[in-house]
């Protein structure tokens, strides 16, 4: 773990990070001068994804820290708790990996090094917060594991996609002991701003571009070459129209997908205990990784515990796939300013050849990502239930 923390140290002292940073900075401005935090930012985090970094920022400049420095620190300390809680639960339900086994290859895998290290959003501390509402709710502790979920929750609302997996997994006295924690966390977030902030409903908007994942990814780039002409006049409205659907209907096939699957886990539940419990989070998340028309990549961070207790093999995988693409995509975001253009993949044709390479590869690496998730889902759907194997 010491090692784990280390590295993560060096790198986020070493670069300044993504542009979450910069966002963070200016967002917990916002909040530190009493302004409307919604209708100033537009941004779709609830309270405490705004409240740490700005604490952050308050405590960290009297020490002289850099802020792109303190404000990666609570993304850094979600991978410690969560390679805690990995500990914790492989001393519980022992596995054919040894504890420092799975805390190392979790602390020293590239792709949370970045997520947390260089990202710096607070996604990698709702991943450890979710495993522990994961593991308290397998040890009959629903008070806390709502607790744990809700503090998650209250960071961005994505982490309620655990909250249906708890409540029909859970036994049936312990469902409202777990949900009402939750949602009282929740309410105490959201309600003060959905009075006083005119800009509130903007949380519950998708806030990341269209087509950076999956076919959306395929339809977008798609279109872009038909606008640069390399794709005839015919396909190009066809594309048009994809595009148009897809982006319109794209968030309510997914939660209709959702909605499918926690009515089939609630109709045919695999069983109770932390084996049934990590196996529905993963592919909670896996599934909405799948079917979301796009999304910001530090939500990656949101699957790997589960799927690093459920199968080495999925993990490495995972891993294996999504840090190219991650590495690709913090080099591709310097590439707008680069060239003073909002969109790099509309002005293909103002780009080197580097640059150009680094786009198409950037694409490539985001869609053997989309397709390993696939894979990964296919296998957690169809394998049976089993003990933990990693």
């Amino acid at each position: 773990m010491g090692m784990g923390l280390a590295v993560r140290l060096i790198v986020a002292m070493t670069f300044f990070g993504s542009d979450d940073i910069t966002s963070q900075y200016l967002e917990a401005g916002h909040l530190l001068n009493h302004s409307p935090i919604y209708s100033s930012t537009g941004g779709s985090k609830l309270l405490l994804g705004y409240l740490v970094p700005a604490l952050m920022l308050l405590f960290g400049s009297p020490m002289g820290l850099p802020p792109q420095f303190v404000l990666k620190l609570p993304a850094i300390a979600g991978d410690l708790i969560a390679a805690g809680v990995l500990k914790r639960i492989n001393d519980r339900h022992p596995s054919s990996a040894s504890s420092f086994e799975l805390v190392a290859f979790y602390l020293l895998n590239p792709a949370t090094i970045m997520l947390s290290a260089y990202h710096g959003s607070v996604d990698p501390l709702m991943a450890g917060l979710l495993l522990a509402a994961v593991l308290l709710s397998s040890e009959a502790m629903p008070r806390l594991a709502g607790l744990a979920l809700g503090t998650a929750i209250a960071f961005k609302p994505l982490a309620i996609l655990l909250l249906p997996v708890l409540v029909i997994l859970a036994k049936p006295g312990r469902r409202t002991r777990t949900a009402v924690p939750a949602l009282l966390v929740l309410a105490g977030v959201a309600i003060p701003f959905a009075i006083s902030d005119p800009g509130f409903y903007r949380v519950f908007q998708n806030s990341s571009l269209y087509g950076t994942w999956g076919i959306p990814l395929l339809l977008k780039q798609s279109r872009n070459l038909a606008a640069a002409g390399l794709v005839e006049s015919p396909i190009s409205r066809m594309l048009d129209i994809a595009n148009h659907l897809a982006a319109t209907w794209g968030r309510y096939v997914l939660l209709a997908i959702l909605i499918w699957w926690f009515v089939s886990l609630a109709t045919h539940p695999p069983g109770r205990g932390f084996v049934s419990l990590n196996r529905a989070a993963a592919i909670t998340f896996v599934m909405f990784y799948v079917f979301a028309s796009g999304f910001g990549v530090q939500y990656l961070s949101l699957a790997l515990p589960f799927l690093l207790l459920e199968s080495r093999t999925l993990a490495t995988a995972y891993v294996t796939a999504i840090s190219p693409f991650l590495a690709g995509m913090y080099l591709y975001a310097n590439l707008p300013h680069k060239y003073g253009v909002v969109s790099v993949s509309e002005n293909l044709r103002v780009l080197g050849h580097a640059d150009l390479a680094l786009v198409v590869a950037t694409a490539v690496f985001g869609l053997a990502a989309w397709a390993t998730c696939v894979w990964i889902l296919y296998r957690l759907l169809k394998s049976p239930p089993r003990a933990i194997s990693v």
